[in-house]
């Protein structure tokens, strides 16, 4: 089973909105191929972070794993995270 990351506070929100929609190993594996992808640190992470994040991987993942009937809501969620 996958290890959850040790974030800051943003992080932790971010995983459990990722784990409402995606089970937790597969929100793990997002998470961690989002943040080598972009270089980010997941206990700095901030709002900046979540916009690049957001745009190069982690609605790429959700749209692949997220079951079609909750994909909007899962993207509302996320967006929300960011504003």
């Amino acid at each position: 089973m996958a290890e959850e990351i040790r974030g800051n506070a943003l992080c932790t929100r971010l995983q459990e909105t990722l784990q409402k929609y995606v089970s937790r190993v597969i929100a793990t594996s997002i998470l961690r191929q989002a943040f080598k992808m972009e270089k980010i640190e997941p206990l700095r992470l901030n709002k900046k972070d979540l916009e690049k994040i957001f745009e190069s991987s982690i609605f790429v993942g959700v749209r692949t794993f997220c079951r079609p009937e909750e994909l909007t809501r899962a993207m509302l969620d996320l967006a929300q995270l960011a504003e």
